[in-house]
C-alpha cells in the first residue's frame, strides 16, 4: 500500500529547527498535508525553596515561550497555505510523548532532524532518536541534508532473504514508501541489497568457532541464487535492472557508498523491533548505517510492529 501522507508530526527542540521544518513543509505542499510542530520540555525541578504551584507556573511559562517560538517558525509555511499546529508538552521522555501523541492524533509520518557534530563535521543521532527508531509506530523521516529535495533518486534498501527475522512483507512496505516519496518528487526509484559470501565454521581454540573458506563451486552457486532472488524481487516491484544495485559487502558500508554514487536524496530502509538483549548482541542495521548515510533516511516497520 502506498505511503499516503496527510498529517506530519515534526519533533523539534525549539524555534531553530528550520531544516526539518522546511523538509516537512515541502512534503506537506506536495501532499496537501497538515503539519504539527511538536516540542517536549523537561520539567524544571532544580529551583529550590519554591512551592510546587510556583514551579508549575515556571514550567508553563517556559512552555508558552516555546510555543511562541514554534509559531514564529510556522509563520512562513502558514502564509503558503499549510495548516500548521504547534504543540508543546512538559515531559521527561520525548519518545513516550510522541508515542502518546500519535495515539491521540494519528500521523502518517514523524520527522526529526539529525545533528551535525562540530568536531568531525558528520551527522549523528541522539539517544532519544534511536529510541524513536525502535519504538515509533509511524514511518520516521530523519532529515540530514540541508539541500532542497529534488529529482535525485530515492533508494530502497531491500532484503530478498529476509535476514535477522525481517518479515517478507517489510520489503513491500519499504518499496511502497520509497515509490510514494519518489513519485511526489518526480524522482527515479532505485533498490539496493548487500550480501556477504557464505562461510563455513569449524572448532577453534578454546571452543571458539573459526571461519573457513567455502569451495568455489558452492560460492558461485550461492551468488547465482542471490542474483536470481534479487532480480525476481525487482521484477515484482517494477524496478528496472539499471536501477537495481546488488553489492558484495557489509550493509553499513555498501548502503552509504551506493547512496553517494547515485546522489540519492533519500534512503528508505526497514527496522524490526527486538528485545534489549537481542539489540545488545546484534544491533540494528538501521542504526549502524545512519551516521554514514549522506542523505535523508526514512525508517519503516512491519505492519502492526510492536516495539521492544
Amino acid at each position: 500500500m502506498p505511503l499516503s501522507i496527510r498529517r506530519i508530526l515534526v519533533a523539534v527542540a525549539d524555534g531553530t529547527a528550520k531544516r526539518v521544518t522546511r523538509r516537512a513543509a515541502e512534503l506537506a505542499l506536495k501532499n496537501y498535508a497538515k503539519i504539527e510542530l511538536f516540542s517536549v520540555i523537561r520539567p524544571d525541578s532544580r529551583v529550590l525553596g519554591l512551592r510546587n504551584v510556583t514551579l508549575t507556573q515556571i514550567n508553563h511559562a517556559i512552555a508558552e515561550a516555546r510555543r511562541k517560538e514554534l509559531d514564529k517558525l510556522a509563520a512562513p509555511w502558514r502564509r503558503q497555505g499549510i495548516d500548521v499546529l504547534c504543540t508543546v508538552v512538559i515531559s521527561n521522555s520525548l519518545t513516550e510523548s510522541i508515542t502518546r501523541r500519535l495515539k491521540e492524533e494519528p500521523c502518517d509520518l514523524v520527522a526529526i532532524e539529525a545533528h551535525k557534530h562540530p568536531l568531525y563535521t558528520r551527522w549523528f543521532l541522539l539517544h532519544s532518536d534511536y529510541d524513536l527508531i525502535r519504538h515509533c509506530p509511524a514511518p520516521l523521516l530523519i532529515v540530514k541534508g540541508s539541500r532542497r529535495a529534488s529529482r535525485r533518486p530515492v533508494l530502497a534498501a531491500i532484503d530478498p532473504w529476509h535476514q535477522n527475522d525481517k518479515p517478507a512483507s517489510l520489503d513491500r512496505r519499504i518499496v511502497d514508501a520509497a515509490r510514494s516519496m519518489a513519485k511526489v518528487q518526480s524522482a527515479p526509484l532505485h533498490s539496493v541489497h548487500a550480501y556477504l559470501p557464505i562461510m563455513g565454521f569449524t572448532a577453534g581454540a578454546a571452543f571458539s568457532p573459526a571461519a573457513v573458506a567455502i569451495a568455489v563451486p558452492d560460492e558461485a552457486s550461492q551468488t547465482a541464487a542471490i542474483r536470481r532472488r534479487f532480480k525476481a524481487l525487482n521484477t515484482l516491484y517494477r524496478i528496472p535492472p539499471r536501477h537495481a544495485h546488488l553489492k558484495l559487502g557489509i550493509a553499513m558500508y555498501v548502503l552509504p557508498a551506493v547512496a553517494r554514487s547515485i546522489k540519492a536524496q533519500l534512503v528508505v530502509m526497514g527496522a524490526v523491533a527486538r528485545s534489549a538483549f537481542d539489540r545488545l548482541l546484534i544491533g540494528s542495521t538501521a542504526e549502524q548505517v545512519l551516521d554514514a548515510l549522506p542523505c535523508d533516511v526514512l525508517i519503516v516497520k512491519p505492519k502492526r510492529a510492536r516495539s521492544a
